[in-house]
This record gives structure tokens, C-alpha cells and sequence, in this order.
């Protein structure tokens, strides 16, 4: 294009779709942005959805990548290795066979993020990279699966980093196992975590943190729960916000037909466990409350 020059002011970049072949209708060719990364000293922040980051040169005022395509290991110490001002990283990482890694510490991350591949199970990948890595500065971390407990345990204790926010998937694995893990980050403010289909250990859990929330966690101002529908015990939920004393709360449901399964939740929204006045006077004294089933959420806005 004519006018894909110079762009030294530019500080800020989302690429959602490159199509093969010559620009149609104002699209770019990958050329293209190859010729705008190269051309755009100062950016600070890139976003690629279909883009390969193996395929574009590093630029090195990066402060922030997101990266959708599966990244191998040795692209991932790439990035991190050549990136000398990235503080956030969020990425997917391919399956990979035991490898030895060297030990990396990197004091500019403060935020990580670290996306499967439905497909695989590469919770070995994830466990294997903050196996290695050392980051004293670390305030977000973002995984979607549970990690190994000896994992977690180790990093924190290598890093000595006070993380306050943690997006986790608490899925296969006891609930000793989910607290101990918790309890690694006393310093949390924001807590966002996935559930299993396992009702019971679902609301063993619930019960548990009903007791153990304000000491396991006493910075905790903000909480998110991702589960599906039928899974939980929201008398469970609101006898929890009753005690623990957050300022947000947030319940995403899908929904799920598989076996044991109550559904009644379709039928009857918002669930009657919401209706009451326990709920209404905790919503009344500040706290900021929400579900989302299905894209229907409730209090309306």
C-alpha cells in the first residue's frame, strides 16, 4: 500500500486477520505488516490472532505481546530473551517431550499468561516453564489448568514474587490441593478460577473457603467463579459472600446436559438461591454481584 510508510508514533497494535494472497479490500498482505513492524520504532503493545510470532522480526519496545498462534518452547526463550522491556506475555504453548531448559530470570515480567490448546493436554509445557523461570516481579499470573502443587510451591519460593492477581483452573485435583495452592499468593486482591463437573468437590470447596477465605486470602476484594450449570450449590455461594467480605463477585455458568446434571437452572432464572434477602443486602452494602448463563445476565445492567 501507497501510504504503509512510517510510523513513529505508533504505540499500539491489533492484527486479527492476514488472508493469503494479494490485499482485498483494504486488507493487509503479510508483507504488509512485516513492512509496518519494522517501520514502527516506538510501538508498545502487539496483538496477533492468525499470526505466527516466529514469522515477524522482534521489535524491542515491546512492552506487551499477546500471540493466539501455538508457540514452541524455543520461540517462547526467544521472545523472552529478546524482548528486554516485555512486562506482559500472554501466549499459547505447543505439547512438548521432556526437554532440559536453562533457568531464566527475567525481573521486568509483572504479567504472564498461558493459554492451552484445547486439543492437547500440555499441562507439562506449563509446568515445565515456571520450572525454569525465576520472576521476583510477578504481580499477574493466568494459567487454565491446575498446575503440579511442587511446581507452584517452587516458583513462588524462587521468585519471592507477591502476585495479587490469579486466573486458575482448579479442575483435577483435591480440594487440599486447591487451598495449598491458594495459599501460595496470601497477597491476592483478584482471584478468577474455573470448576469441574465434580459437584460434591465443588461445594466442598465452597464450604471450605466459606471458613478459611478471610485468613487463606485477607487482600481478597475480588472473586470470579467459571463453572457450568447445576455444578454448584448457589446457597453455597451466597452463605459464602456473607462471610468472606468481597467488594465483586462474578458467576459465568454454561450450560451442561451430561449426566448428573441439574438443569433446572434454565428454567428458572435468576436461581431462587439469588432472590433472596441475604443477597439483596449484601448488594444493598456495596457489593458488586453478577451472573452470566449463556450470555443472559442477571441483575440486568
Amino acid at each position: 500500500m501507497a501510504w504503509l510508510e512510517q510510523f513513529p508514533i505508533l504505540r499500539r497494535l491489533e492484527i486479527y486477520e492476514i488472508p493469503d494472497g494479494e490485499p482485498e479490500g483494504g486488507f493487509f498482505t503479510k508483507g504488509d505488516v512485516l513492512h509496518l513492524l519494522e517501520n514502527a520504532p516506538c510501538l508498545q503493545e502487539l496483538s496477533l490472532s492468525t499470526f505466527s510470532i516466529a514469522a515477524i522480526p522482534f521489535a524491542a519496545s515491546l512492552a506487551s505481546l499477546e500471540v493466539a498462534k501455538v508457540m514452541e518452547i524455543t520461540t517462547f526463550l526467544g521472545v523472552l530473551t529478546q524482548l528486554p522491556l516485555l512486562s506482559h506475555l500472554g501466549c499459547m504453548l505447543e505439547p512438548m517431550v521432556v526437554v532440559s531448559l536453562p533457568p531464566i530470570t527475567l525481573p521486568q515480567l509483572r504479567s504472564l499468561a498461558l493459554k492451552s490448546d484445547h486439543r492437547q493436554n500440555i499441562d507439562h509445557a506449563i509446568n515445565c516453564v515456571l520450572t525454569f523461570l525465576t520472576l521476583p516481579n510477578l504481580t499477574r499470573l493466568c494459567i487454565e489448568e491446575m498446575l503440579d502443587l511442587e511446581v507452584v510451591l517452587s516458583f513462588v519460593s524462587r521468585s519471592s514474587c507477591t502476585l495479587d492477581y490469579l486466573d486458575v483452573g482448579l479442575r483435577r485435583c483435591t480440594l487440599e490441593q486447591r487451598l495449598k495452592c491458594l495459599g501460595a499468593f496470601p497477597f491476592l486482591t483478584t482471584l478468577h478460577f474455573t470448576l469441574a463437573s465434580d459437584t460434591r468437590g465443588n461445594n466442598n470447596l465452597l464450604t471450605s473457603l466459606d471458613s478459611t477465605l478471610p485468613t487463606l486470602l485477607p487482600q481478597l476484594k475480588a472473586m470470579s467463579i467459571f463453572t457450568t450449570a447445576g455444578r454448584i450449590n448457589y446457597v453455597l455461594v451466597v452463605q459464602m459472600l456473607r462471610n468472606v467480605g468481597l467488594q465483586s463477585f462474578h458467576l459465568k455458568l454454561e450450560e451442561d446436559a451430561g449426566p448428573g446434571c441439574d438443569c433446572r437452572l434454565s428454567e428458572s432464572w435468576p436461581p431462587r438461591a439469588f432472590q433472596g434477602e441475604g443477597l439483596a443486602r449484601l448488594i444493598a452494602g456495596g457489593l458488586e454481584f453478577s451472573i452470566d448463563f449463556k450470555g443472559t445476565f442477571w441483575p440486568e445492567a
